[in-house]
């Protein structure tokens, strides 16, 4: 599977980022409209859609205590844990991305 797991990251094309990257770009280009690009408009935007959600999960603690438990990374990184034995090069890339999402996390906190 380590050498499946090689084959499919040496097949990877620039040209398959094209759709992510037009939707972050069309995101933007929302959020200009809304004139929602500071953090103030872009939290009144969502205001009435968060609050509409949070209603109606209040009813259900136990399904907001769960969702809120799969944030914990050290959750995430036990259900990835099988991926040792079965896709070792798998974790290269969780660990240099766990390393950056660590970097860009602490710093925007």
């Amino acid at each position: 599977m380590n050498t499946q797991v090689i084959s499919n990251y040496s097949r990877l094309k620039p040209s398959l980022l094209f759709i992510p990257f037009f939707i972050l770009i069309s995101i933007v280009f929302f959020l200009y409209t809304q004139q929602a690009l500071n953090p103030n408009a872009y939290i009144h935007i969502q205001k009435s859609t968060f609050l509409y959600i949070n209603a109606q999960l209040a009813h259900y603690p136990g399904l907001l205590d769960n969702l809120t438990q799969f944030g914990n990374a050290l959750i995430d990184m036990s259900f990835l844990s099988i991926f040792i034995y079965y896709a070792p090069a798998i974790w290269e890339s969780l660990i240099s991305g766990s390393l950056i999402s660590l970097i860009v996390a602490s710093s925007l906190k």
